[in-house]
């Protein structure tokens, strides 16, 4: 009796165990299932808000890890302030800037500065028999050109404003002739920049440190990208329009190339949009373009080994930054040897 007694607590015990086993894989299986299905469905939504990103992100400086050889570092400036994306399901979707005083405009409207023969007041200057566009917001302040008649003069340069001063600017919102924000913008609302405006009451007002820092961070931000590669493509296209409009107001013509919509779908200015092509093979096919691949410049990148960041830049309007460090979205046609913010590249890390 005994030994019967004792065989059946140890059948007991044995099953309690089995049983005790079978409910943790289950209870294994149902947590890893959900896990991986959440997992795979956050992916799927990701790629298809980022679609034709090659799965970048959109933010300045990005860490994926601790490891800085597994960091992914991508740029899009347009997307800081404007929300904004042109394209399609087949195509996928791209960055843009638009131009108007309507509420869906994330930039307010061009204004062709007339001034004397290049001097710093007018919007269009020549150097070295070559015309360039002049948007005032140091783009005229580098080593080689701070001395010319077109450049400003002492407290006039961006270079020299004071934090006050530089407060001020984005407080205004106003960067120069052609990013000029659209404060009723819902997209510029919905931007980062847009956000840290609303978080900050506009920057009006008494300022504490970190307010402080941020105003000086967006200014810092504007100045590159106005004298940015990106900007200086749309400057090569503005001379172009300008030129072929000599003798039949040049500068209404640029005006109306930045402000005016391109067809009756658009009610407002665009520059980065969707348009009808034809591929090598003789195709009609549809492109993004943000300006004519002639006006690109291109110079800051090696054909063979920066194929990838071209592609990237001439596609997308992006930027990959690599090595921590993007000097040369700071080149221009102008100045070949970039801008360097508060002694430091913009996008270098400390």
């Amino acid at each position: 009796m005994l030994l019967f007694k004792n065989g059946l607590k140890r059948l007991l015990k044995d099953y309690l165990q089995f049983f005790i086993y079978l409910i943790l894989i289950t209870i294994t299986v149902v947590l890893t299932s959900t896990l991986g299905i959440v997992s795979v469905n956050l992916k799927n939504i990701n790629n298809q808000i980022n679609r034709n990103y090659e799965k970048h992100d959109y933010s300045f400086r990005y860490t994926s890890s601790g490891y800085p050889s597994n960091d992914t570092q991508t740029f899009t400036p347009w997307f800081s302030f404007n929300t904004e994306l042109v394209g399609n399901e087949k195509l996928g979707f791209f960055p843009t800037l638009t131009f108007g005083d309507e509420k869906d405009s994330a930039l307010l409207k061009y204004k062709f500065v007339t001034g004397p023969v290049n001097s710093y007041k007018s919007s269009i200057f020549e150097y070295g028999d070559k015309k360039y566009f002049n948007f005032h917001f140091g783009d005229t302040e580098s080593d080689t050109t701070k001395d010319k008649p077109f450049a400003p003069k002492d407290d006039g340069r961006v270079l020299k404003f004071s934090e006050a001063k530089k407060i001020d600017v984005v407080k205004s919102g106003k960067f120069g002739d052609f990013y000029k924000f659209n404060f009723g913008s819902k997209y510029f609302k919905n931007s980062l920049i847009g956000q840290l405006y609303a978080k900050n009451n506009g920057f009006e007002g008494s300022l504490n440190p970190q307010q402080t820092k941020s105003a000086l961070d967006i200014f810092d931000y504007m100045f590159a990208l106005n004298n940015s590669s990106l900007t200086y493509s749309i400057k090569q296209e503005l001379v172009k329009v300008y030129e072929k409009n000599i003798g039949n107001n040049p500068s209404q013509a640029v005006e109306d190339y930045i402000n005016n919509p391109k067809n009756d779908k658009e009610t407002v200015g665009r520059i980065g949009q969707i348009i009808k092509a034809t591929d090598s093979d003789g195709k009609d096919i549809e492109k993004y373009e943000f300006v004519e691949d002639v006006n690109l410049y291109k110079e800051i990148f090696d054909p063979i080994s920066d194929a990838s960041e071209y592609n990237l830049y001439k596609n997308y309007a992006s930027f990959n930054i690599k090595k921590h460090d993007a000097t040369t979205i700071l080149k221009t046609g102008l100045y070949v040897n970039g801008y360097h913010i508060n002694d430091n590249p913009l996008t270098q890390r400390k």
